[in-house]
């Protein structure tokens, strides 16, 4: 599971992930703690300080279609949550 903000609401909800999916976004953490005062000082001139953000759909999004592209897949985000959900419904070991 992934506890996710709402938009809306602001609410905490949490949602079914797959493996995987931990995996993109543990790169993707790994990969801002290295770039990210680089990438911050060049946005700004190097007037401010690089700061980690959390993670917003729109960046999962976007990171999913640059992938995408140049793996040559077509995979979203979403049909991604719809396969871990898929899986974990026919999981038998699962709990109810």
């Amino acid at each position: 599971m992934i506890t996710v903000t709402r938009k809306g609401t602001r609410e905490l909800q949490e949602l079914p992930a797959s493996t995987d999916a931990f995996v993109w976004l543990r790169l993707y953490q790994v990969e801002m703690e290295g770039s990210s005062r680089k990438a911050g000082a060049s946005r700004c001139g190097g007037r401010c300080a690089a700061r980690l953000r959390p993670l917003t759909y729109h960046a999962v999004h976007r990171m999913f279609e640059r992938v995408g592209e140049a793996a040559g897949s077509s995979a979203t985000l979403h049909s991604l949550r719809h396969t871990a959900a898929y899986r974990m419904a026919e999981d038998p070991l699962a709990p109810d």
